[in-house]
């Protein structure tokens, strides 16, 4: 098993990547949130409420983090990354 995961496959929290999706999260003005996605079964992990989930994503992609999935939330979106665990302020 790698060292970076945990036995369900999702990264172990790393400050480095949850401190840059906060700085992805100010730049495209959204908010960094827990949330549990389509198919993760009640699991949570980062994600980011924002009005265009195509920047959030973008964004996040230039400063190294990858993989993100994306739901609408009414008027907003929420782009998240299944395998980075989070615990905060749910979506």
């Amino acid at each position: 098993m790698n060292e970076n995961y945990d036995a369900k496959g999702a990264e172990i929290i790393n400050a480095d990547k949850i401190e840059t999706l906060r700085n992805v999260a100010d730049e495209v003005g959204g908010k960094l949130r827990e949330y549990s996605g389509r198919g993760m079964y009640g699991a949570y992990c980062a994600g980011i409420s924002c009005p265009n989930y195509i920047d959030c994503i973008e964004v996040a992609a230039e400063h190294g983090i990858t993989g993100a999935r994306y739901d609408q939330l009414g008027l907003k979106y929420i782009v998240y990354w299944p395998n980075i665990n989070y615990e905060g302020e749910k979506a």
